[in-house]
């Protein structure tokens, strides 16, 4: 019989992450811009904005930030 695999991980206050891994940030070779499908021409943060909030629009367009802290909102 297979071992059952747990499909909940409880962790304490103190085991709780604090960051996010930007794993660009380690990455010898980048992947390439995301392309706007219009124009297939790399996007711009601005062109990201009306789809997603500005803090997520910049978390996605860093590459050289390791670890990005999660905010409190999040966290709670």
């Amino acid at each position: 019989m297979a071992a059952k695999i747990p499909t909940r991980l409880h962790l304490s206050e103190d085991e709780v992450p604090k960051y996010w891994y930007n794993l660009r940030a380690d990455m010898a070779e980048k992947p390439e811009p995301l392309l706007h499908p219009g124009t297939l021409q790399p996007m711009k943060a601005e062109e990201l904005e009306p789809v997603f909030c500005k803090a997520a629009v910049e978390q996605e367009m860093d590459e050289t930030t390791k670890l990005i802290p999660i905010p409190d909102g999040i966290q709670e």
